[in-house]
């Protein structure tokens, strides 16, 4: 006799019209969630009730029933509605009702953080809404899922940075692929490939040069404090990290500075001199990744526990530190500092997120961690190009329009807002002067925050930080 395959249940959001469309028993894109269960190893069935929310809420009653009737519902994918009504349900389940959860999908329900779903032993995936909007976002997670998918989860044992880099992604799967944005006239899922260009000269963000591998990286900023070029050393380590994790691009807020008496363009510890120490952003696909003190992106994750295998000895991170998006990777205090610490607010090793000091020691003993949740935001404001070949101005939103001009990695420029007829090409201005200057494919750009120098965020000075 043969178990009954694991299920995921399904939970639409509310009904009404939304996107054009009327949902009477409930909002959601069916196909890319269905899909999204089955390349997770699921049988998908969507609870066909809608997601009306509340205490008494119909859709978190039959899903309650549900999963006590039947023990191979082991997953729970909710969308809006269905998003706010998972975190009822998993309050009513018993203790070992909740154990034999092992995958919680959470997507659009931006009014609960992540962390109101985190209090269990399953994985917890987190999503706020996409660019493209609200119902896109199943098919956005489907997208990133599809993308991922390609290359092996990271490997039980680590010798090596070499190791950890070949075992956990194939790089031969890395194509650079062309441009193109087009609709499925058979289901909603959306197949959004990517609008590269040829290689262009480097834009307004000084780009560093001589990139090994495939990653790109960009800054730091001319106008910063720490605006020196940071060490081979470092330079390779990041580039091992970043290749190991998925990392396409590493955003340099804050490299290089004078060393203590070499010069006096200098600020803070003694970790940047010399391009020991970067404060950096990690980007995939355009998007830059975010963390909160609870949890990470799995990319982040990855990528610190790289950092750490390939050599890097001091990371710091966390909200209160320098953000939700900037991490420290670097090298001791001085050439023969070799301690290993993680931190995060006041620079002080008590305040680390816990993700960090697992992702950091897990590298530091050779020993890889899975990932938990992770969240994405994304608005008009300021953008920098992420495309490593440069990224096509267009009179339109489409393909189908005439290329005005290519622009390079790193050009920063401002989104106005998304186009009406496709909400994946965005228009933006160039000369900050509130005219438009055309259309690009917004998946290419990454936000750039204007408040960005965390070049005063305290730092460790040496081994004994508490």
């Amino acid at each position: 006799m043969t178990a009954d395959p694991q299920t995921m249940l399904i939970l639409r959001g509310i009904s009404g019209h939304f996107a054009g469309q009327d949902w009477p028993r409930g909002a959601l894109d069916e196909p890319p969630a269905l899909e999204h269960a089955r390349l997770r190893g699921y049988v998908g069935e969507v609870l066909d009730v809608d997601g009306a929310t509340g205490p008494n809420s119909r859709q978190v009653r039959m899903c309650v029933e549900a999963i006590r009737d039947r023990d191979e519902i082991t997953a729970l994918y909710g969308f809006s509605g269905g998003g706010y009504n998972i975190r009822r349900v998993l309050a009513a389940l018993s203790a070992d009702e909740r154990k034999r959860i092992k995958l919680v999908v959470v997507l659009g329900a931006p009014k609960n953080p992540p962390a109101l779903y985190s209090n269990g032993s399953w994985e917890l995936v987190y999503r706020r809404d996409p660019p493209a909007g609200h119902m896109a976002g199943p098919n956005a997670l489907l997208a990133e899922l599809t993308a991922t998918a390609r290359r092996p989860q990271l490997a039980a044992t680590l010798p090596d940075a070499r190791t950890f880099l070949l075992s956990h992604r194939d790089l031969s799967l890395l194509p650079r692929v062309r441009v193109s944005a087009a609709a499925d006239s058979n289901s909603s899922i959306r197949r959004v490939q990517q609008e590269t260009a040829q290689p262009a000269s480097p834009g307004s963000v000084r780009a560093l040069e001589g990139s090994t591998g495939m990653t790109t990286f960009i800054g730091p900023p001319s106008q910063a404090i720490r605006n020196k070029p940071i060490s081979a050393e470092l330079k390779q380590v990041l580039d091992t990290a970043a290749r190991a994790a998925g990392i396409d691009t590493i955003r340099i807020n804050s490299g290089g500075q004078d060393a203590l008496g070499e010069g006096t363009r200098r600020t803070g510890s003694t970790r940047h001199d010399r391009g020991r120490a970067a404060d950096l952003q990690c980007v995939v696909n355009g998007t830059t990744l975010t963390f909160t003190d609870q949890s990470a992106h799995p990319d982040i994750v990855a990528f610190v526990t790289a950092a750490a295998a390939a050599g890097a000895t001091g990371i710091g991170a966390g909200v209160g530190y320098m953000g939700d998006r900037t991490i420290h990777v670097g090298f001791g205090a001085s050439v023969n500092d070799h301690s290993k610490l993680t931190w995060g607010a006041g620079g002080r090793s008590a305040n680390a997120p816990q993700w960090l000091r697992d992702a950091a020691a897990a590298g530091w003993s050779h020993a890889p961690v899975l990932a938990g949740a992770a969240f994405q935001t994304n608005a008009p404001g300021l953008y920098a190009v992420v495309a490593r070949d440069g990224l096509k101005l267009r009179g339109g939103p489409g393909t189908n329009f005439e290329s005005e001009k290519t622009l390079p990695a790193g050009t920063e420029l401002n989104v106005v807002g998304t186009s009406n007829q496709d909400p994946s090409w965005v228009r933006v201005d160039l000369g900050g002067d509130g005219l438009l200057d055309g259309y690009v494919f917004g998946t290419f750009l990454a936000p750039v925050e204007i408040n960005a120098n965390h070049e005063g965020a305290p730092e460790p000075e040496g081994r004994n930080v508490s």
